[in-house]
C-alpha cells in the first residue's frame, strides 16, 4: 500500500499528521496489506520523524537522490495466525 500524508500549514504541530499515519497503518493492516511505503523528501524533516516514529525503514532512492524510500512492514490478522 502506497500512501500520502499532507496537513495545512495551520494545522501543523498539533498531532493531525500523527493520527493520520496510525489511522492509515491500522487500515491498511485490517484489510490485508503486508506493507507500506512512502517516497519523502530529504529536506521534509517533520515526515521523515514521524516515519521513523511509526517504524518505518527510511531508505536513499535509488532513483532519486533527493527521496527517501519509506517502508514498513504490517502485522495484518493473517500474519498473526502463523
Amino acid at each position: 500500500c502506497e500512501f500520502g500524508i499532507s496537513v495545512a500549514d495551520t494545522m501543523h504541530g498539533q498531532g493531525l499528521a500523527t493520527l493520520l499515519m496510525q489511522k492509515i497503518i491500522h487500515y491498511a493492516a485490517s484489510i490485508g496489506y503486508q506493507s507500506m511505503t512512502a517516497e519523502i523528501l530529504v529536506e521534509n524533516h517533520a515526515m521523515l520523524k514521524l516515519a521513523e516514529k511509526q517504524q518505518f525503514t527510511l531508505t536513499i532512492s535509488q532513483e532519486n537522490h533527493h527521496l527517501y524510500c519509506a517502508t514498513r512492514q504490517l502485522h495484518t490478522k493473517e500474519n498473526n495466525k502463523t
